[in-house]
């Protein structure tokens, strides 16, 4: 029988109880914190739209995706933990797909879209079909990619706690209590089989659990280290603790360079869609106007440019990141006294902290631009196309700043936080290793960190140790409390979730004596600077396609289509010119039914600001430029952290859309004025 996501969860609860430890230990899964973890966890337990849509199809119309199919779906979905069937998910997308070509084959038959457009829409419902029975997969895919950021710091955790106490389940516990992103299920789930007696131990669950992630080799070689040097003597257990993290360690900088060098490819299928491509539709543009000005329909413009361009940069990036090796997890702050959860900001009205929700300030921006936008653009005088230029630039301003300020506002403090909890974990690794040192010579555990404050007076970790050391002297407790009572400990004034994890186990092992605080104080330390220095130097063999897709997103993309813009804005005044003064001297003429050629390609350049009009061509192309660098800002971002990094995913995004939005109305508005303003002169001047 399979457990979906909420019957793990209530079970786990119901087992938690049995599973606490005492206060002090570090391997504590307590029902109080599950039952938070649940209260957090509440807006993912509901169906998602998705799902609702899987089961209302699959009642409308059931199809059977056939064996394999239904085989490989099947795995996807209890891989994800998605709450619906093979069969709704094929019924889904075969039902979505006929409704997109039966819609497009009545609106081509009743004349409301050209035959063209039709037939793109057509093509569209079979494209959707493929995708969205792959959908399962690719959720299969993201999920596990999520969950592989907190490979890394499971293993350490596992590794933290079995060196203080060989106990496989405990560690186990440990981890799933402390982790916070999708491993965490994983594990509470192995937690509820073995308390159910699926599997008479710990180490029989791993094994079958293993087979979940057969295709990570480093991360099943570590878990089998672990279980192995449970059967070794106290020195060869601990040595293969260290190979574990070892082995992880070295198998994601290898996989990770790996997939580095599968970068490229993307990157170029990217450039062209981003770039060449849009270039030679605007290249093209006034030409195909010219010779087929009755058959333009300016909507297909806005499909190809706002939506096919932009899905298929998206499809392409969320394919780069199906196979991104595992990485690291970002710092959770939710420990922090100025969390704000994601689409909130904490502000003080009226001598309170209020959340306030941030999507309201964005849609304000816009709402106040984009109408005087519109306004603008009816005032324009449509012979005049820099005034229509300028004036429609102001709706994709109002569009654009909506979206900046909606990201930059929501991620900008929580992503200050994040950087001061990263600074606070890279002073505590410097700071145990001190201790650990000073805990080797036989020195008292308080006089340990009193020399470990001496030692790191710089950094900001060690006021902690001094508060600690403080509150054994002044207020005569026990090294427990003075970090991790509620009312004065020292561990909640830096509230990251690895430091109190890391000092609860320090605390356990300085209870065996100095010695055994020093081995691990020294071991975890090790083990955090190592962590820190591959995370470092893996950031920094990404930087460059990274930053090259920024880049793109940032200046070239924008500032190639402003030229581009520009250009074809140009041509097509000087056609509309010249259909002016050519339809003048055909008058003049009077040569009855001749050269019947000419006229049509006369009644082309007349036609030039008619079939699509700048204010409309300009909005056009600026969403999509606003498209691309939201895109690209996404797609930088989840290569470097994680595809489940939202904070950071919405931060380079904001920064992203708001420097792409003036570097495209710079080098629109800058070739304008050295080349469109030159051309209305020699017309003006009665040169043409």
């Amino acid at each position: 029988m399979r457990l979906d996501r909420e019957e793990i969860e209530k079970l786990v609860e119901e087992v938690s109880k049995k599973l606490e430890l005492p206060e002090e230990s570090g391997g504590v899964f307590q029902s109080k914190e599950y039952r938070k973890f649940r209260e957090e966890e509440e807006k993912e337990k509901e169906l998602t739209l998705y799902e609702k849509a899987c089961r209302l199809s699959e009642r409308i119309l059931k199809i059977n995706p056939g064996k394999e199919k239904r085989r490989e779906l099947q795995r996807a979905i209890e891989f994800a933990y998605l709450k619906i069937t093979p069969e709704g998910a094929y019924s889904f997308a075969v039902l979505v797909g006929l409704i997109i070509i039966f819609s497009a084959i009545a609106l081509t038959g009743a004349g409301i879209i050209p035959i063209t457009l039709g037939l793109f829409v057509m093509m569209m419902g079979g494209v959707s079909i493929i995708f969205l029975a792959n959908y399962p997969v690719t959720q299969a895919n993201l999920f596990r990619v999520k969950a592989s950021s907190d490979i890394i710091l499971a293993i350490i955790y596992i590794v933290v706690y079995m060196r203080t106490s060989p106990n496989l389940e405990g560690a186990i516990r440990f981890a799933a209590k402390n982790l916070t992103g999708p491993l965490s299920l994983d594990f509470k789930k192995i937690l509820w089989d073995v308390e159910t007696r699926k599997y008479e131990s710990m180490e029989e669950a791993l094994v079958d659990y293993m087979d979940k992630w057969r295709d990570n080799q480093d991360f099943v070689e570590a878990i089998n280290l672990i279980k192995s040097s449970m059967e070794q003597t106290e020195e060869r257990r601990k040595a293969m603790l260290d190979e574990a993290i070892n082995v992880i360690l070295r198998g994601t900088k290898k996989q990770l360079e790996f997939y580095v060098r599968k970068l490229r490819m993307p990157i170029m299928i990217i450039h062209a869609l981003g770039i060449m491509l849009p270039i030679l539709i605007m290249v093209m543009l006034p030409i195909v106007i010219l010779l087929l000005h009755e058959s333009i329909d300016p909507t297909l413009l806005i499909v190809i440019y706002d939506l096919v361009l932009p899905i298929t940069i998206y499809l392409v990036g969320m394919r780069t990141l199906e196979y991104r090796p595992f990485g690291f997890s970002a710092p959770d702050t939710r420990l922090h006294p100025k969390y704000s959860p994601i689409g909130r900001i904490r502000v003080f009205l009226m001598g309170k902290v209020k959340e306030l929700r941030v999507l309201p300030f964005g849609l304000l921006v816009s709402v106040i631009i984009v109408p005087l936008g519109i306004y603008l653009v009816g005032l324009a005088d449509p012979d005049d196309f820099f005034m229509q230029l300028s004036y429609s630039l102001v709706i994709t301003w109002g569009i654009g700043l909506g979206a900046a300020t909606y990201f930059i506002v929501d991620s900008h403090g929580k992503m200050n936080l994040r950087k001061n909890i990263k600074r606070l974990e890279e002073e505590f690794s410097q700071a145990l290793f001190v201790l650990g040192n000073r805990l080797s010579l036989g020195k008292p555990i308080e006089r340990a960190m009193e020399e470990c404050v001496e030692r790191t007076k710089e950094f900001e970790i060690s006021n902690m140790f001094r508060k600690a050391v403080e509150n054994i002297r002044n207020r005569n407790v026990n090294l427990y409390r003075s970090f991790f009572d509620r009312d004065f400990g020292a561990i909640w004034n830096y509230p990251s979730r690895l430091i109190l994890n890391i000092m609860k186990t320090i605390i356990d092992a300085a209870r065996k004596g100095p010695r055994t605080a020093s081995v691990s104080s020294i071991s975890i330390s090790r083990y955090l600077i190592d962590f820190q220095d591959i995370e470092e130097k893996i950031k920094d063999s990404l930087s460059t396609e990274t930053s090259s897709m920024v880049f793109l997103g940032m200046f070239l993309a924008p500032l190639v289509a402003g030229v581009t813009v520009t250009m074809a804005v140009i041509m097509i005044m000087i056609f509309h010119q010249l259909g002016g003064s050519l339809e003048a001297i055909s008058s003049l003429a009077e040569v009855p039914g001749g050269l019947p050629m000419n006229m049509v390609l006369i009644g082309g350049w007349g036609a030039m600001g008619s079939v699509i009009p700048v204010s409309i061509f300009q909005v056009v192309v600026g969403i999509y430029v606003l498209e691309t660098a939201y895109l690209l800002s996404m797609l930088a971002s989840g290569i470097e952290n994680g595809p489940g990094d939202v904070i950071a995913m919405r931060d380079q995004a904001g920064w992203t859309i708001l420097i792409a939005l003036i570097t495209y109305s710079f080098s629109m508005l800058l070739t304008y004025q050295l080349f469109g303003s030159t051309i209305e002169s020699i017309f003006v001047g009665g040169l043409v």
